[in-house]
């Protein structure tokens, strides 16, 4: 009766074995990517909300805040550009009422903007915020470092959102007609209402062609989809 194995079948076994797992693990760490992906985003999209509802507690509601640039005024009532107190807007507002671990700054990739803010939460994920401007709020769900290195962030480890809670002076006219005073929103920023667009935009669509920030409109498919990524995702994780 054969006792033992020669090293041939081990070395045979060894190869089947690194088959198999070159064949499954990949799928497995992607899954798994999606579903952190998906709980995080339902996590944040119910937490800043929530934070955005105790903030008005202490300054009364959203549209009668001086959160966006448009809000900031002279004493003649004009608006003012002043990118040094955007970046206080955040930490007035919203942050106060998360639980933030850490804030620091981040470099970013120029077509994302210069002096970017980051705020780590508790559970690996963090919130970018431009100083100059903050109506966009870009929801990282895992390393931010890590994430900007990919060759396509948005939509997969980039999120972006919209606050516009002042509607007053806003410069963008109806641009922002789907964000704003609803909260803290998916962005939508030039979005036409047509649903494909949202996969189809040449811009900002959450598709695979195109030119530009393609994958921006991917939020709001996966909120629309239960705040789980849809089997036709053009992006893999």
């Amino acid at each position: 009766m054969k006792k033992g194995f020669t090293l041939a079948e081990v070395l045979i076994t060894l190869g089947i074995i690194g088959v198999v797992a070159v064949l499954t693990i990949p799928p497995l760490v992607q899954n798994h990517r999606k579903t952190v992906a998906e709980t995080r985003l339902k996590r944040f999209y119910s937490m800043i909300n929530q934070a955005v509802q105790l903030s008005e507690l202490d300054h009364g509601p959203q549209d009668t805040w001086s959160y966006n640039l448009d809000a900031i005024k002279d004493e003649d009532g004009n608006n003012v550009y002043d990118a040094e107190r955007m970046a206080d807007k955040f930490d007035e507002y919203l942050a106060p009422y998360m639980k933030i671990i850490k804030k620091d700054e981040l470099e970013v990739p120029r077509e994302m903007g210069d002096d970017t803010l980051v705020y780590y939460l508790a559970d690996g994920s963090s919130i970018l915020v431009g100083k100059a401007q903050n109506r966009e709020l870009v929801y990282i769900t895992e390393n931010p470092q890590k994430c900007l290195k990919k060759r396509q962030s948005y939509g997969t480890c980039l999120f972006m959102f919209s606050f516009i809670p002042d509607t007053g002076n806003l410069h963008f006219g109806d641009t922002y007609k789907h964000n704003v005073s609803n909260g803290v929103q998916p962005f939508l920023f030039t979005w036409d209402g047509n649903d494909e667009s949202l996969w189809t935009d040449k811009t900002y669509g959450c598709n695979n062609g195109g030119a530009g920030q393609q994958g921006l409109f991917c939020t709001e498919i996966i909120r629309r989809n239960g705040w789980k990524i849809p089997d036709n995702y053009p992006y893999k994780f």
